[in-house]
């Protein structure tokens, strides 16, 4: 009878269910006003009542239904952290930005939404918890991969240079010389436009009348051209062009050293919130496989309020995997997306040793060293 329970017992431990360690989620800012636009645009600053680059109210919407969206996986669901804010459950850091820690605190305004910590009375907004998010010094090449880096930017322009770069944008140059003659501007290549594509996208959102010159087809293409630009000056291998290990390791080295800084049994808190920009959500990406990208978003750039998330996970034998999982805007469901990753196809979970072997090659120890120009 003795040996029958201890049979029992062990057979218990090794069937064991895999047990959630930890999580460390990164999302978008949400809905913002554009960066900036031409003179000829009737939807300057004064327009929209803010500043360029600013959240707005439907970013704050949107983060707020991001937030009870995570909520319902690692409060209700998976009981990773308690329903009432602890200081021992999370930390959050954003990029600087103010739409990046504009959404970081409405995105856990929902997270938090039945929080108890917070004064009882007094006019207190019910169920509100102010939370501390931290961030980086300028510049920060942790979470914004566009910051200055001399070699970063030597590897773009020789990138642009290149046959099949120059090819591609020869076979749409009709498309800058119409933005050219309906703008005004002196634009004569295809990253002349990106900026102002970009603003089209925001004022699009936005329901606004775009220019006439701005047709439906010429709307789409102009998008679709943007992202693939945007992709291959990144390092990603498309336009026939292989990957760029170099410049994905000086956009996003930083942040993966944190991530997988991070994978192992215990760490301090358990969920890791990080408040970014599409770039690097897009960079983070590109270091999990030459295909990840292009698997997990597509064609696209990822939406406002997207949200990429690595959770760690200790398998019934004791070993740790990793699930990744995303969403490309705050309404849409979180899908695993683990197989993306490069070595872990067919796989919901990826034992750890596997994805360490691929993102640890683009860890950067020194940032400062790396980016000198060569």
């Amino acid at each position: 009878m003795k040996y029958l329970l201890i049979s029992i017992f062990l057979s218990h431990v090794v069937n064991a269910d895999p047990t959630i360690l930890s999580a460390q989620v990164l999302f978008r800012h949400g809905d913002r006003t554009p960066v900036t636009t031409v003179p000829s645009d009737p939807y300057q600053e004064s327009f929209w009542g803010l500043p360029w680059g600013t959240l707005t109210t439907q970013g704050m919407q949107q983060h707020l239904i991001n937030g009870l969206k995570l909520k319902a996986r690692y409060v209700d669901e998976l009981k990773l952290v308690n329903a009432t804010y602890s200081p021992y459950d999370i930390h959050i850091r954003s990029a600087l930005h103010d739409r990046c820690l504009q959404s970081a605190a409405a995105d856990f305004a929902g997270f938090y939404s039945d929080s108890k910590f917070h004064p009882q009375g007094g006019g207190w907004p019910k169920n509100w918890t102010p939370l501390p998010i931290h961030t980086n010094t300028d510049p920060d090449h942790e979470f914004e991969p566009d910051a200055p880096c001399a070699r970063a930017k030597q590897i773009e322009n020789e990138r642009l240079a290149r046959p099949e770069y120059l090819n591609y944008e020869q076979q749409h140059i009709d498309i800058v010389q119409a933005f050219a003659k309906g703008t005004g501007e002196p634009w004569t290549k295809w990253w002349d436009i990106i900026q102002y594509a970009g603003t089209l996208v925001c004022e699009n959102a936005h329901g606004l009348t775009l220019p006439s010159f701005v047709t439906p087809q010429l709307y789409n293409d102009t998008i679709s051209i943007r992202s693939t630009i945007i992709d291959y000056t990144a390092g990603m291998a498309i336009l026939q062009a292989l990957q760029n290990p170099e410049l994905i390791r000086l956009r996003a080295g930083v942040l993966i050293k944190t991530l997988t800084g991070l994978f192992r049994a215990y760490t301090d808190e358990k969920l890791y919130a990080y408040s970014v920009h599409d770039s690097t959500i897009s960079a983070t990406l590109y270091a999990l496989g030459v295909t990840a990208k292009m698997d997990v978003i597509g064609a696209g750039q990822p939406g406002y309020a997207a949200t990429l998330i690595f959770e760690l996970w200790k398998m019934d034998d004791g070993s740790l995997a990793i699930k990744l999982l995303y969403a490309n805007t705050a309404e849409e469901a979180l899908k695993t997306v683990t197989s993306s990753i490069q070595g872990c196809a067919g796989k919901a979970l990826c034992p750890l040793a596997t994805v360490r072997g691929i993102m640890d090659q683009f860890v950067v120890q020194d940032i400062d060293k790396a980016c000198q120009a060569q």
